[in-house]
């Protein structure tokens, strides 16, 4: 038996299938770099003795609607004015989520798209020029999440602590780009998916990078096999045939 459960209040969605496969997920270069630069602390369990511990005849799994810190609410608002994102904090909340879920008996969680540091709802819109990138980008560069810094290892350190599967959608700058990414934590602190999404949307283009078709893959964990995909991903054949053919048991499917 599978259950669900909502952390907070703003908009996503986490779709799970069951099915079984004996398929190994491929090797992916951008999954042992974030590794290599992840710091964090032991519990000295492996993942398979923290998964021992779970029923797994009845899974819970949470999908996170609260908004980040200081994203304009409600929902529809698009009005920027004013506003400054703050990864920090909303970093800060995330482990609360994550640590709430877990108390909650979930294992596994996931956050709606570019949740760290929030959608940039007013890049979306019709004016030329944008006047969203005049005021509001380079905040949102600033607010992005770097692999390997102390805010990512505060979040990997949370899967940890908690003990649960955590899906994270964050905005991802390296040194010349941003990238609609995902990633999948696992209980013990290792990194299974680091991915960009394959083709961002209308607009985000504007802000955001393409992935490469290698990073759309599931991997097998003792839960079962899982993958992930961003918002219109899920409606691109080629993104989700390849998913499907790798016949996920729990697909992460963010949306903002």
């Amino acid at each position: 038996m599978k259950h669900f459960m909502h952390i907070g209040f703003a908009a996503s969605l986490l779709t799970v299938c069951w099915a079984s496969s004996s398929y190994h997920g491929m090797g992916n270069a951008m999954v042992r770099r974030a590794n290599e630069l992840t710091r964090k602390g032991n519990n000295n369990l492996t993942v398979h003795e923290i998964v021992a511990k779970w029923d797994l005849e009845n899974l819970t799994i949470a999908a996170v609607r609260e908004a980040p810190v200081n994203w304009p609410l409600p929902m529809l608002n698009k009005d920027w004015d004013g506003v400054t994102l703050d990864l920090n904090a909303t970093v800060d909340l995330g482990i609360s989520l994550i640590k709430k879920a877990s108390e909650n008996q979930a294992r596994v969680i996931g956050f709606p798209e570019v949740w760290f540091p929030g959608y940039p709802k007013g890049i979306l819109n019709s004016e030329n020029p944008n006047p969203w990138f005049e005021y509001h980008v380079r905040d949102y560069i600033e607010n992005s999440l770097v692999i390997g810094s102390d805010n990512w290892n505060k979040l990997v350190q949370a899967a940890v602590d908690n003990e649960i599967y955590v899906g994270l959608s964050f905005s991802e700058r390296d040194a010349a780009h941003l990238y609609m990414a995902q990633a999948l934590i696992s209980p013990d602190g290792e990194i299974l998916i680091h991915r960009h999404k394959l083709r961002p949307s209308a607009q985000e283009r504007d802000l955001w990078s393409d992935g490469t078709v290698d990073q759309i893959y599931a991997v097998s964990t003792p839960i079962g096999r899982i993958g992930m995909l961003s918002c219109g991903e899920h409606t691109a054949p080629e993104a989700t045939f390849i998913m499907q053919s790798q016949t996920e048991d729990i697909h992460i499917g963010s949306w903002p």
